[in-house]
């Protein structure tokens, strides 16, 4: 397996990412101002003005999920405490090949290396829509609308174009292999991207 202790190859993945359907990313922020929405989407200020964007950790987090789903390779290094010692023993097995690493954790990492792929902000390209919608709260016991638990929740209305980057070091074809996969489940829609896929966003 090479290292990285020396970059033998990279690899600049781009594409652009055209939502057919609305999807969210969520702030986590709670609004001070009344009038804005309760679960608004996250955003980045450039030139002057708060624009919608997808995290590169959201996007790194999509495709490792996806990975796990596709892949029959199991490491199981999963439960081992991220300790010195516990680490020490792990590269040692690895150095004398008495341990492989999965697909998965080779390109995403674990708790004792660092992944092989890096994942930037994707940025829309052009205008992008907005809109609130509103949303109830579930009663979990009735399986109806929970009484007095309307809020309303923003997204990013279909036909937004994000460019998407995603740089590979030290990866050989299989590897490209498996994310070009991915790509492909998500041009198609089996994977999709944000929060509330349930609900048909995505």
């Amino acid at each position: 397996m090479i290292s990285l202790e020396k970059i033998e190859n990279a690899y600049r993945i781009t594409f652009k990412l055209v939502n057919e359907t609305a999807f969210r990313i969520g702030s986590g922020d709670t609004p001070i101002d009344p009038s804005m929405p309760d679960n608004m989407i996250v955003r980045v200020r450039m030139k002057n003005k708060e624009i919608p964007y997808i995290p590169g950790s959201s996007l790194k987090g999509v495709f490792r999920a996806a990975l796990e789903s596709i892949s029959n390779e199991k490491c199981g290094y999963e439960n081992e405490k991220p300790n010195k010692e516990n680490k020490e023993k792990f590269l040692k097995a690895l150095e004398n090949e008495k341990s492989t690493l999965c697909r998965v954790h080779k390109l995403f990492g674990n708790q004792f290396i660092s992944g092989r792929l890096f994942f930037s902000d994707a940025y829309p390209e052009g205008e992008v829509f907005t809109r609130v919608r509103d949303g109830v709260m579930i009663d979990r016991d009735t399986e109806t609308a929970a009484e007095g638990k309307k809020y309303d929740f923003e997204v990013v209305e279909p036909g937004a174009t994000f460019e998407v980057e995603i740089i590979a070091i030290n990866v050989d074809e299989k590897d490209l292999e498996a994310i070009e996969s991915i790509v492909r489940l998500v041009d198609l829609g089996v994977i999709k991207i944000g929060g509330m896929k349930s609900r048909g966003l995505g």
